[in-house]
């Protein structure tokens, strides 16, 4: 079986419970998963996924061309092409798969569908993607998935190499360390994923700061900030603003030492991003913010109760970048809504 998936890494995450699901279904089934190198090592993460080819996109025709090479140096007799796009349905027709499974007509994009041999019934636009997925399980006769699995709970060995990660992280707030006794336990750990791959998706450092002030005041949480690199000027604003204690991970972790670490703490907090679907895969609570995309379309897992939503009538616009009004949707989504929300989840667990 090939999973084609190449794009972003929260529909990527979203995928996990599928392959899970076929590889529980399908005794002996081998699967691999066509990707790009953002997603390559989480997806080496699921333990069903028997190998994964990586589309290094950077080095355009050629890394195509390399891509597709190694693509066909195995034999697909089933190709789900998850993706809908002109890209993925040229892939999957270049994979020689002899079937090959793609979005019905109404849903493809871009003429995907034209690559296809096979094509599972309509679904509706602003469903969940997760349930989106399990449409080409159910095109494939398999029986219904009772719960959903992300396959993604960390090894003894990983638990260490993060804990030991995050504590170098910590020594390096010589206060705080102090302050903490050289211990932050989990359940006194917040995740705050500052950032996203569209700017208008990103909450205001300021409100972070008040958050992260809110949090260790009322209830002694301690943030932990976790990025990449180009979310360096936000986290130093949030540093620079709050008054709270922070422990500092801004491009310092994988997402597999981010995956390791959602089991070892007691909240996350952040916008729509792939770190977001990490953690709600994790089965960490977190309070998401949603403004130029809609969580109907996008649930995180077991978190829709805490997806915060603005009410403003534009929303959601699916605009990478605000179209002029600075973000008035996730403005609206105040640091006391927000705190008045991790309040709810303490009290319910």
């Amino acid at each position: 079986i090939l999973i084609v998936l190449l794009g972003a890494i929260g529909d990527v995450i979203r995928a996990f419970p599928l392959v899970t699901h076929l590889h529980n279904s399908i005794p002996g089934c081998k699967i691999t998963w066509a990707v790009e190198t953002p997603s390559v090592e989480i997806v080496k993460c699921h333990p069903g996924v028997s190998r994964v080819v990586e589309f290094k996109r950077k080095n355009k025709l050629s890394g195509y061309y390399s891509f597709i090479k190694d693509l066909r140096t195995e034999q697909y007799d089933i190709v789900l092409d998850l993706q809908r796009h002109f890209k993925s349905g040229f892939t999957s027709l270049m994979s020689r798969g002899k079937k090959r499974i793609g979005f019905n007509f109404s849903n493809s994009r871009e003429f995907n569908f034209l690559f296809q041999t096979d094509h599972i019934p309509k679904v509706e636009y602003f469903s969940d993607k997760i349930l989106q997925y399990f449409e080409f399980s159910k095109y494939l006769g398999l029986p219904d998935c009772k719960e959903l699995d992300y396959s993604l709970t960390p090894s003894t060995e990983e638990v260490s190499l993060i804990e030991e990660k995050l504590n170098s992280a910590l020594k390096l707030n010589t206060d705080l360390y102090r302050e903490l006794g050289g211990n932050l336990p989990p359940e006194k750990r917040v995740l705050f994923f500052i950032g996203s791959t569209w700017t208008s998706r990103e909450y205001k450092p300021e409100f972070y700061a008040t958050v992260a002030e809110e949090l260790y005041k009322k209830f002694g949480l301690v943030s932990i900030l976790i990025g990449a690199g180009r979310d360096r000027v936000n986290a130093d604003k949030i540093l620079e603003l709050s008054n709270a204690p922070i422990v500092d991970l801004i491009n310092k972790t994988s997402l597999k030492d981010f995956k390791n670490l959602c089991f070892r703490a007691r909240l996350g907090i952040g916008s729509d991003s792939g770190p977001l679907h990490i953690a709600s895969g994790a089965e960490l609570p977190c309070i998401s913010f949603w403004g130029p995309t809609s969580p109907t379309r996008s649930k995180p897992y077991k978190n829709l109760d805490n997806a915060l939503k603005s009410p403003i009538g534009c929303s959601p616009c699916y605009q990478s970048n605000c179209p002029g009004i600075n973000k008035a949707c996730l403005n609206g989504i105040e640091p006391k809504i927000v705190v008045y929300k991790v309040e709810q989840i303490l009290n319910s667990r």
